[in-house]
């Protein structure tokens, strides 16, 4: 009926190899950039209390977590990595 599903099409994009190296090189710099931005917008989970241990920031925590997920990396490494 006009729909062919066996016909192949192949697209060949040519790639410019300067801006893929440079946003390849500034990945990481630009991807905390808009996570600080994203992060620092929503308002902190929890009230600091005058009792018990201070909570950690959750602000940095949420940073951390999502730089760990975004790397499939460990704690240490993650560590190791920042």
């Amino acid at each position: 009926m006009g729909c062919n599903k066996d016909k192949k099409v192949d697209r060949k994009f040519k790639t410019n190899w300067k801006i893929y190296n440079l946003a390849m090189k500034n990945e990481d710099e630009w991807f905390i950039q808009n996570a600080k931005k994203i992060i620092d917008r929503m308002p902190e989970p929890w009230e600091i209390s005058k009792r018990g241990r201070p909570p950690h920031p959750p602000k940095s925590l949420v940073l951390a977590l999502l730089l760990k997920s975004k790397h499939q990396k460990t704690y240490r490494g993650l560590e190791s990595f920042l």
